[in-house]
């Protein structure tokens, strides 16, 4: 597990990547835990991270901070 603490929206936000496994086309998979709470499955493929669930909306500044710890 690997984790990194960042500001956003002026508040200090812990980022947790769990699981992380690399596939055969060179894409990653991993869990992201936010803050011990938030759970989420992210693949990130050419340097672009994406939440798993394409239902799931998460804002471009904390996909940015998630697609720097994978």
């Amino acid at each position: 597990m690997k984790n990194s603490v960042f500001t956003y929206n002026d508040e200090l936000i812990k980022i947790s990547v769990l699981n992380e496994v690399e596939k055969d086309d060179m894409s990653i998979e991993a869990e992201v835990l936010i803050d011990d709470e938030d759970n989420y499955k992210i693949f990130k493929k050419n340097g672009v991270s994406l939440p798993a669930d394409q239902n799931c909306h998460l804002d471009p500044s904390l996909l940015s901070l998630i697609n720097k710890c994978i």
